[in-house]
């Protein structure tokens, strides 16, 4: 697709992109807010045409939480799962803002698959949640993701899935209570 400048579409985002990041880091933030005045989700395509995946999983997280506010769950699913491809790009951040934003790109995106009954997708999500729970020793978000994936593996058929997710969340539930005690 070509602008009426003669510009492929793939370029010019790429350029605008490039511009605000330069912008920013020249500290001419006025510029740039005038420019960050596009929707998230178009300035997120030009920070991915511009391969700055952090600020775009950030404006494709950002997208994402604007479209569920709107009830829009397909665009949601779809700025988050653009987000999550991003975020593996990403190596500026550090590991609590990686994990912090993966966190809330799962939860979301498997909040929003569970509404329109993809449930092994919303399931899928919570696993990696829980996972993410694991690595990083937080027992209690743990016990969360088990109890977020049970009733997701019910939906989708997986029975047994979902009692060993139930138990396990009640376990570690009552670990958390026992040490607090």
């Amino acid at each position: 697709l070509e602008l009426a400048g003669g510009i492929e579409v793939s370029l010019e985002r790429k350029l605008v992109g490039q511009i605000v990041a330069r912008l920013e880091a020249k500290n001419l933030d006025i510029v740039a807010i005038e420019l960050r005045r596009l929707d998230t989700d178009t300035l997120a395509r030009h920070y991915e045409e511009a391969e700055n995946w952090a600020k775009a999983a950030l404006n494709y997280a950002d997208a994402s939480d604007k479209a569920k506010n709107r009830y829009a769950n397909t665009s949601a699913v779809e700025f988050c799962s653009s987000a999550l491809n991003c975020l593996d790009k990403v190596t500026s951040f550090e590991a609590e803002t990686q994990r912090s934003l993966l966190t809330r790109l799962l939860e979301s995106r498997g909040q929003i698959r569970s509404l329109l009954g993809d449930n092994r997708g919303a399931a899928d999500d919570f696993r990696a949640l829980r996972k993410l729970a694991e690595a990083a020793g937080d027992r209690s978000a743990e016990a969360s993701s088990f109890n977020r994936s049970a009733p997701s593996e019910i939906y989708a058929g997986v029975h047994a899935h979902a009692l060993d997710d139930a138990l396990q969340a009640l376990t570690i539930a009552r670990q958390i209570n026992d040490k607090a005690a």
